[in-house]
């Protein structure tokens, strides 16, 4: 399960839209009994806030590739293939991130979403 904490230590590996800086709180906007929440994020700089969501159970149901696309994924750090998705995040409307860490050593990373994934 994701923690409120890993979500913001996360969060500020990407930069804020409109002010680029990377630095950000997280409230809880919904709770769930089974631990997957949506978060609201807000930049401290700019105060722009946007989702976040560690809902992964219905997102992979509704997105089926995204599995293969978690076993395809290739660490930055080590260069094993596999990858957890902790939450995802949408920024903007064209910019939507899977936050991740590596099934092999842990490392923490983000890559964009496919665009067929938000549409």
């Amino acid at each position: 399960m994701t923690t409120m904490e890993t979500i913001q230590r996360q969060l500020c590996q990407a930069a804020c839209p409109i002010c680029q800086k990377q630095d950000f709180s997280v409230r809880i906007k919904t709770e769930n009994p089974d631990g997957e929440n949506v978060y609201t994020a807000v930049c401290i700089g700019c105060r722009y806030s946007f989702p976040v969501s560690t809902e992964n159970n219905l997102y992979r149901l509704s997105n089926p590739d995204i599995v293969s696309r978690l076993n395809e994924t290739v660490c930055p750090k080590c260069q094993a293939r596999g990858a957890e998705m902790d939450f995802r995040s949408t920024f903007t409307v064209r910019d939507s991130r899977i936050f991740l860490h590596c099934k092999n050593c842990l490392f923490e990373f983000n890559e964009p979403m496919p665009a067929e994934a938000y549409e």
